[in-house]
């Protein structure tokens, strides 16, 4: 998080994300907390981050394709 703190250039993040069983939900929890202020953190656009989602267990889904939305990631996060 520090690293984007202040940035004023182009970067893409991808955030892969455990849904598997072995996920206990205090870890989901603090997931989830940590993965909403990277995106409510951060000015999501086109010329600034584009925001990708991704979950594994078994398979990986891809949740939401990098993208400039903020609305949508918003969404697809909640």
């Amino acid at each position: 998080m520090i690293l984007l703190e202040g940035c004023e250039a182009n970067i893409d993040v991808a955030l892969v994300v455990d849904v598997s069983a072995a996920l206990t939900t205090e870890n989901w929890v603090f997931m989830k907390n940590l993965l909403e202020l990277l995106i409510f953190k951060h000015s999501i656009g086109p010329t600034s981050v584009h925001l990708g989602l991704m979950q594994f267990a078994d398979n990986v889904t891809i949740i939401l394709p990098l993208n400039d939305d903020a609305n949508l990631a918003i969404q697809e996060f909640g």
